[in-house]
């Protein structure tokens, strides 16, 4: 990486950075572009797969229970109701 990638980057993201703290930006970025070389070196076993590779993770999209199952049970703690339904005031 070169001071003219920083003024590239500096340009794409609308930045001025002063001449001064280009150096410092450089060598930060190398010690972050190291880093990810070094993660990119860890050796991983093939039997392991990204999170974002994984399948199925879901249930199927289908209804657990029957409708209506647990309606009147749950209505039974509301303090008001009007047939299978909250009653709530108005809000507006």
């Amino acid at each position: 990486m070169q001071i003219s990638d920083i003024d590239n980057l500096a340009m794409l993201a609308r930045l001025g950075i002063p001449d001064a703290e280009k150096t410092q930006f450089l060598s930060d970025f190398e010690a972050i572009v190291g880093y990810v070389d070094q993660i990119q070196s860890v050796n991983v076993p093939d039997d392991i797969k990204p999170h974002y590779m994984i399948t199925n993770a879901m249930r199927a999209d289908e209804n657990p229970h029957e409708s209506g199952k647990y309606t009147e049970d749950i209505l039974a703690g509301a303090p008001d109701r009007d047939d299978n339904y909250f009653k709530v005031p108005k809000v507006l």
